[in-house]
């Protein structure tokens, strides 16, 4: 989420959206049942948008302290998908 900073001290919100370049963790987030909002493709990457929630933000922090839990078989196809679309690009 960008926020800009204003002169009386406080924060405005920007953007509502979170930018993530780690397969993994999207194909994590997709399996979860997240929604990808948009993808852009940069020479030798795909940035992918994704609505920032608080359920987001949670389980990206399950993610990264193992307490993650998907069906295997479905990541690892949403994985193998994720990979596939980001090589056409």
């Amino acid at each position: 989420m960008e926020k800009k900073f204003e002169k009386n001290g406080s924060y405005e919100k920007v953007s509502d959206d979170r930018e993530l370049t780690d397969i993994a963790l999207v194909a994590y987030l997709v399996t979860l049942g997240l929604k990808i909002m948009k993808i852009d493709r940069k020479i030798g990457k795909s940035i992918f948008h994704f609505l920032d929630t608080q359920n987001l933000e949670a389980e990206t922090l399950k993610y990264f302290n193992h307490e993650a839990k998907v069906d295997p078989l479905q990541f690892s196809e949403t994985l193998r998908n994720l990979r596939s679309y980001a090589k056409q690009g």
